[in-house]
């Protein structure tokens, strides 16, 4: 997703909590090599749901994952909980 990619995965492990069926990628039934297939040919020919997709999964991808965003996230952390023994 970071790349640009678009995916096209398994609905297992974890996958389902980052890839979010339709909007940035393609999520699929474990051993349904069909619809896996199908799946890859419509992304190949389908350019405006792809880059769709792709534009979206890298825009998720920069809010959830972003180094930045996550020192950010960890710092407020801190800050919060130093302001409550400070306070508490």
């Amino acid at each position: 997703m970071y790349f640009g990619v678009p995916v096209i995965a398994t609905r297992v492990g974890g996958v389902p909590e980052v890839v979010s069926n339709g909007i940035t990628g393609i999520l699929l039934p474990p051993d349904d090599a069909p619809a896996m297939a199908a799946a890859i040919s419509n992304t190949l020919t389908d350019h405006v749901k792809r880059d769709r997709m792709v534009s979206r999964a890298k825009k998720e991808i920069a809010m959830k994952y972003d180094v930045g965003t996550w020192i950010a996230k960890i710092e407020s952390l801190y800050e919060s909980g130093a302001q409550s023994r400070l306070h508490g």
